[in-house]
């Protein structure tokens, strides 16, 4: 399986949060400034800042006018962050060696594989079927990864891929079991313009769950679920949660989704929001 490396000021942000794990940043220890960071990390001054912007929407520092950005108490931060986001290069690799875009999660090196991953063909039940926007029953290609990361955390992930997806493009018909990031480097490479719906909720696992995720009795899980739609004009911009199907042109149509679950002792999901154009109701 490949790994993209995450963006450089996430490994910035990667390399001071492993500071502030080990002691060698403690609580209320002042951050190495912009320039430093730059001069360690030979960055721009920019992705320097958003490294540090990236740590204090995880909760780890509070950043004071005039003085700098100084580590927060144990008491006042999460133990665990997971960063949500799909990169994208903007450059088309030709077909076969490499991927554009990337899943923060799956495609980079944050987590490793525990065991390969299951691949297996199945049915839209009801419930997915409203998900994806398709008829129950339709035809599902499924792959089921379980990863780990350093500190033994586990996260599950699993990629539905309905066969109506695979009819307009040659490749992925012939190969359907692909990491997200070289899914959507295929759907896009296959002429769509793609958006991206998020969804998260807190729910207890199943006794499976549980077990597979080494979850702690009584704590729950954290499910998460991107749907990946057809942007046309973007329409997909305004899908909501209760109605991703829909846009404010009509129709949406949904072609995957990726699905994943970790506990969510102690931890919280970040995401990097991007504003988006205002429009009238009427």
């Amino acid at each position: 399986m490949a790994y993209t490396k995450a963006p450089k000021y996430q490994q910035v942000a990667d390399a001071l949060r492993e500071d502030i794990a080990n002691g060698v940043l403690p609580p209320a220890a002042l951050l190495p400034s912009e320039a430093h960071l730059v001069e360690r990390f030979a960055v721009s001054r920019d992705t320097a800042r958003a490294a540090i912007n990236a740590l204090k929407s995880e909760g780890l520092v509070t950043v004071l006018h005039g003085r700098g950005a100084f580590v927060r108490a144990r008491s006042e931060r999460p133990a665990h962050t997971h960063h949500r986001a799909i990169t994208d290069t903007g450059i088309t690799a030709p077909a076969g060696t490499g991927a554009r875009f990337a899943d923060t999660d799956i495609d980079a090196d944050t987590w490793r594989p525990v065991e390969e991953p299951t691949t297996y063909r199945g049915e839209a039940t009801p419930e997915l079927a409203l998900a994806l926007g398709v008829p129950e029953h339709t035809p599902l290609f499924i792959a089921d990864r379980l990863l780990t990361d350093k500190a033994g955390r586990r996260l599950s992930h699993r990629l539905y891929l309905p066969i109506t997806t695979c009819v307009d493009i040659p490749a992925l018909a012939e190969d359907p079991f692909r990491t997200p990031g070289a899914l959507y480097t295929a759907l896009a490479d296959g002429g769509f313009p793609l958006a991206f719906v998020e969804q998260v909720r807190a729910k207890m696992p199943t006794p499976d769950d549980a077990n597979t995720l080494h979850i702690p009795d009584g704590t729950p899980m954290l499910l998460t679920r991107r749907v990946t739609v057809v942007n046309p004009g973007g329409a997909a911009n305004h899908a909501t949660d209760q109605e991703i199907g829909h846009g404010q042109d009509g129709p949406v149509r949904v072609l995957a989704m990726e699905e994943t679950r970790l506990s969510a002792e102690d931890a919280q999901l970040s995401y990097l929001v991007t504003p988006m154009p205002q429009t009238s109701s009427a």
